[in-house]
């Protein structure tokens, strides 16, 4: 991913510096800054529904999503581990050559208050399309594994540096420049524009929570689970291809996240996992 630096010069990652109109104004890029609170780990009061297992995913997948440490060697060996081709898959960034571990760690340790689990990225990954443990995948799969565009990409980038410099937004001129450096898809592109679409719901108000499926289906997701879990649940229903698939993903059965993370890494729900 090459920047053109004609007039706007993006060098993209979690910790880059826009310059702008030549170097005159300079704006850091932390999508992922939010004050750090008290998140809800265990479930959460409320009036409705009376029969909270009545709702799909009405049961806690997730607890603790912060500070369960995986260190940069430790993602590269269990991905060795698997004999795929993410042990062996590198992308171009401005500090050259990378892996799926460092692009990992890239995104779950840079600009946030605490550190984000690596483990969960890596168990979407494998739901979204086996490309953890798949033998036979392409370089292009790994590079549209959550089928994030390179337009979505483009259009969460201009809404955000927008919104935070809201007397200079970015001109019609700035914003065709900023749409020539991003030609095409990458890893870092997936995982950044889910982390930031991942951290927006686990902050979000519990009177505002809302499970949104690609067909734009919606439905108030069960009251009793905690902030991780709607957290993941609402990034799996704008991956799941169907409702159905997104109900055996939120489920504890074979095939879902809690199942596929607990045969990994250990239950993701028991304290004494988060180490």
């Amino acid at each position: 991913m090459q920047p053109n630096t004609a007039k706007i010069t993006i060098i993209f990652s979690l910790s880059a510096i826009i310059l702008l109109g030549g170097g005159c104004a300079f704006f850091k890029l932390q999508p992922f800054s939010r004050a750090p609170r008290q998140l809800s780990s265990v479930p959460v009061t409320s009036s409705q529904p009376a029969n909270p297992t009545a709702v799909p995913g009405s049961e806690n997948i997730m607890n603790g999503i912060f500070d369960m440490i995986m260190e940069k060697k430790d993602i590269q060996k269990f991905i060795d581990q698997q004999h795929g081709i993410l042990s062996k898959y590198k992308e171009d960034s401005s500090d050259g050559l990378r892996t799926v571990a460092e692009e990992l760690d890239q995104v779950t340790t840079l600009d946030l208050p605490t550190s984000l689990n690596p483990r969960v990225f890596l168990v979407l990954m494998e739901l979204k399309s086996s490309i953890v443990t798949r033998p036979n995948v392409t370089d292009s799969e790994v590079r549209n594994v959550f089928g994030v565009t390179t337009q979505q990409y483009i259009d969460w980038l201009i809404k955000y540096i927008n919104a935070r410099r809201p007397s200079e937004k970015l001109s019609p001129g700035e914003i065709t420049e900023l749409k020539g450096q991003f030609s095409t898809t990458t890893l870092l592109m997936q995982l950044e524009y889910v982390t930031d679409k991942f951290m927006g719901a686990i902050f979000e108000e519990q009177s505002s929570r809302k499970i949104i499926f690609k067909n734009g289906d919606s439905f108030q997701p069960a009251a009793n689970i905690n902030s991780e879990t709607y957290a993941i649940q609402a990034i799996m229903a704008d991956l799941a291809d169907s409702q159905e698939q997104w109900e055996l993903w939120v489920s504890k059965k074979p095939g879902s996240f809690y199942q596929t993370y607990k045969q990994w890494f250990g239950d993701p729900v028991l304290s004494e996992d988060l180490k």
